[in-house]
């Protein structure tokens, strides 16, 4: 039987992105143009290795009171289930229900970058989050509880220090992100430990990746939480037809 090496084939990849990502830092000069690279880099990848039910944007996120979130960099969200999307001078709003996860895109990994970004996935997190009626094969079943959208951090330059320890002194001053990648650095996640008896609760435990490992341990583990979450809730679109009252 044929065998391929996997880890040579991700490594390729990681290489790939970091040439990319160093190119636009190197010899694009305006820092909006700079970011903007940066963001389209990320979004190719994402788009390329998640299954074809994720669509990634740069978007606002808005919910059925018309409230609206921050700018994100990158908004994953759900492309089959999504009824609609906004999209105003350019800006496009993606309902609430809808969403999976929100990443920001910075150059370097540092405290500053870190806190806005805890910032704008808060942002997200407070908006209001409808459901209904699920019809299944023309069967009603009990509307899906809804779930909190991924965040994270996605950047090239790491840092001088241990990213595990660092991640800790972050977690603690600012908040939390979910996971996140840095190509030049490592790459987080914030995973779910089993509990050791039946009567605790799941507790999240810090798993980190080496920078040489770091692009496909975090595509790795971004797919994974993504299977976790499974299906967006059903948007209550009723909710969303107040608006027009």
């Amino acid at each position: 039987m044929n065998h391929v090496n996997l880890s040579a084939l991700f490594e390729d990849l990681q290489e790939e992105l970091k040439g990319s990502l160093s190119v636009s830092r190197k010899h694009v000069v305006h820092s909006t143009l700079k970011g903007d690279g940066s963001e389209l880099r990320w979004k190719e990848t994402l788009q390329k290795y998640l299954p074809l039910r994720y669509q990634t944007e740069r978007a606002c996120v808005v919910d059925c009171k018309g409230q609206v979130s921050d700018q994100l960099d990158l908004v994953i969200f759900d492309r089959q289930y999504c009824p609609f999307l906004l999209n105003h001078n350019g800006l496009m709003y993606v309902p609430r229900e809808s969403v999976y996860a929100t990443f920001e895109v910075k150059q370097n990994l540092d405290a500053r970058n870190y806190g806005d970004a805890v910032k704008k996935a808060e942002s997200v997190r407070r908006l209001a989050c409808s459901s209904t009626t699920i019809y299944d094969r023309g069967v009603a079943r009990a509307p899906r509880a809804s779930f909190q959208p991924l965040s994270g951090l996605l950047c090239l330059s790491g840092l001088e220090s241990n990213l595990a320890d660092w991640l800790k002194e972050r977690d603690k001053a600012s908040g939390r992100l979910d996971l996140g990648c840095c190509v030049e650095g490592g790459a987080w996640d914030w995973d779910l430990k089993d509990p050791e008896e039946e009567s605790d609760e799941p507790v999240e435990v810090l798993d980190t990746a080496a920078k040489d490992k770091a692009l496909a341990y975090f595509l790795l583990r971004l797919l994974h939480r993504l299977q976790r979450l499974g299906t967006v809730p059903a948007i209550n679109l009723k909710e969303y037809e107040k608006a027009l009252t």
